[in-house]
């Protein structure tokens, strides 16, 4: 059907060639960046934590693993592939990514959030997903009947948004969109328990799925509207391409904080409940190494050595330790969102304007325009900054979480601890704020886009 209802559009350049060596470099680049964050929690990050081998060849390296490797490695490559399309461009050849389109602000900070928000949206529903068929108890199809409430909304609110950017712009729609999204996801982290009824995620689904129609369509179109015509194509390919590496970044990034939790929640549940239980010597190492692996066998898979009585335990010990990964999984990815929405404040509004005979859009447009703006962004800093204070407030309440972060990211337990990072943002909104508002010099001309 589309083939035949879509007409066929390109823009001919003679010095089209396909950029094999754009394509290699950018393959292998983000191959061995997400193999490392991967596998980092399985083989270590910095130095080995367990061998790693495939047919019959091990890693040789004990004091550097190869995951750290191969991170180190997809940075070099990226960077390789930045530098060879570059030059390619500058020799009149047609590059992967056309890498001058940055210059335009829309595009710049317009992928920057595409990329941001993917993280957390995409690894979100990851981890819902693990939390409802195991804690939840539900099967794979209960589960995506639970999401359905979240598609609907999707549906209703993606063409709601194309209605309020013709009005408001798209930036503010984006916004909008992202802080909803962020809400919800700090509700989830709020309201997760193992006895938690299912029918309370219900409304928090529809307002991240309302939060993801209305950012979701116009991201699009910011991307597409601050650039030429002509790189329509390229702007599209570079917008989808970072939003699925963003979602595989995200669901890489939020997959590991979600079995390093349940990892070192269930070690510490797994301890108080051997001390309570008595479970026998010889099942303790099997529920130790069980919970450790991050429960890749599943909660059906329970170790055949413990105990038909201790099982009841140890399946409240797993349910706490999902629970729990979940719940700072859902906050990681409020996190990444939250920073996405703050991103997406340094994109420019361009808005249709009413008359009938405008036929093309301004592209660029002061970040911060009047007071009744400044009142809007003052609001969002602060929504963001009373849910980081509840946050690190709940983390100090949490001694495993402290424990973890201690031992495991020392950088982010500093900032939810003693409300270092709420501080640190309200810094960063009364910066940003201060910095909007100093006059600057008028930006470059820029091609308008049509809006027929």
């Amino acid at each position: 059907g589309a083939a035949l209802a879509i007409r066929e559009s390109r823009f001919k350049d003679p010095s089209y060639t396909t950029d094999y060596g754009g394509l290699a470099l950018i393959t292998l680049g983000l191959s061995a960046l997400l193999f490392g964050l991967i596998e980092g929690q399985t083989y270590g990050w910095l130095t080995e934590s367990q061998p790693f081998s495939i047919l019959g060849q091990s890693w040789p390296f004990t004091n550097f693993s190869l995951p750290a490797f191969s991170i180190a490695s997809g940075v070099v490559l990226l960077a390789a592939f930045a530098y060879y399309d570059i030059r390619r461009a500058r020799k009149g050849r047609v590059p992967l990514f056309d890498f001058s389109l940055l210059r335009f602000p829309g595009f710049r900070f317009g992928l920057l959030t595409v990329f941001i928000v993917a993280m957390g949206e995409f690894g979100a529903v990851f981890i819902f997903s693990i939390y409802f068929q195991t804690v939840q108890g539900l099967s794979a199809i209960q589960t995506g009947i639970t999401f359905v409430p979240m598609a609907i909304s999707v549906f209703i609110f993606a063409p709601v948004a194309g209605a309020l950017a013709n009005r408001f712009g798209p930036r503010w729609i984006v916004t909008a969109g992202m802080m909803l999204e962020a809400v919800a996801l700090f509700t989830i982290f709020a309201i997760t328990s193992t006895s938690t009824p299912i029918y309370y995620f219900y409304p928090v689904l529809v307002v991240y799925g309302a939060g993801v129609g209305l950012a979701i369509s116009q991201l699009t179109s910011v991307v597409l509207l601050s650039i030429p015509w002509q790189k329509a194509g390229i702007g599209s390919g570079a917008n989808n391409t970072v939003r699925q590496v963003g979602s595989a970044f995200g669901i890489a990034v939020i997959g590991a904080v979600l079995v390093a939790i349940i990892s070192s929640v269930g070690q510490a549940d797994v301890a108080t409940a051997i001390a309570q239980s008595n479970l026998p010597a010889s099942a303790q190492s099997l529920v130790d190494g069980f919970i450790s692996s991050g429960l890749s066998g599943g909660v059906d898979q329970i170790p055949s050595g413990i105990p038909p009585q201790y099982i009841p335990t140890v399946l409240d010990v797993l349910y706490d330790a999902i629970t729990q990964g979940t719940r700072w999984a859902a906050f990681t990815a409020a996190i990444f969102v939250s920073f996405g929405a703050l991103s997406s404040l340094l994109i420019p509004n361009p808005r249709a304007k009413t008359q009938a005979t405008t036929k093309t859009l301004p592209i660029q447009q002061p970040i911060i325009v009047g007071r009744r703006v400044r009142v809007v962004v003052i609001a969002e800093f602060i929504a963001i900054v009373g849910l980081l204070a509840s946050i690190s407030w709940d983390y100090q309440q949490n001694l495993y979480m402290q424990q973890w972060f201690s031992n495991n990211a020392p950088p982010v337990g500093f900032l939810l601890n003693d409300h270092v990072g709420p501080v640190l943002v309200a810094i960063a909104g009364v910066g940003l704020l201060v910095w909007k508002s100093l006059p600057r010099r008028s930006p470059p001309k820029e091609n308008p886009a049509s809006v027929e």
